[in-house]
């Protein structure tokens, strides 16, 4: 691997610098994985909620977690931390945190009243375990 000499490429009138590379394919072929995976794309489609929440500067994002673990909310199928804020509007020894929730049904578009249960149950887990206020 490596670049063409420059007077090469002056040679035969190239304008810009090329660069060249020797490939073994069977080495490369015998070093693949034979096995192949893939995931379908999902059927159905997803249902986002946020959740805003004042928490004590000690609790954890595991801890979070924890509380949506042993919640097991129907259909959850990813949960994301997408922002931590402290500053102006924040108590002091506390911290705003938003969470992304994504709920989606492998066999069924869900619906907001099947959502809406699952999720509310799991902000009220969130105020009970983690003493959260959730931000409106």
């Amino acid at each position: 691997m490596g670049q063409l000499l420059p007077t090469l490429a002056k040679k035969y009138d190239l304008r810009d610098a090329v660069f060249l590379a020797e490939l073994n394919l069977d080495q490369l072929l015998a070093r693949r994985n034979a096995t192949k995976s893939f995931k379908a794309l999902p059927q159905f489609p997803s249902i986002r909620r946020d959740v805003a929440m004042l928490v004590g500067e000690a609790v954890t994002h595991d801890a979070v977690l924890d509380v949506v673990k042993k919640a097991k909310p129907a259909n959850l199928e990813n949960v994301e931390l997408f922002d931590v804020f402290r500053g102006k509007n924040v108590p002091e020894g506390q911290k705003s945190v938003a969470y992304a929730f994504t709920y989606r049904a492998a066999d069924k578009t869900l619906t907001d009243p099947e959502v809406n249960a699952a999720h509310d149950k799991l902000v009220a887990d969130f105020k009970q375990k983690l003493q959260a206020a959730v931000r409106e």
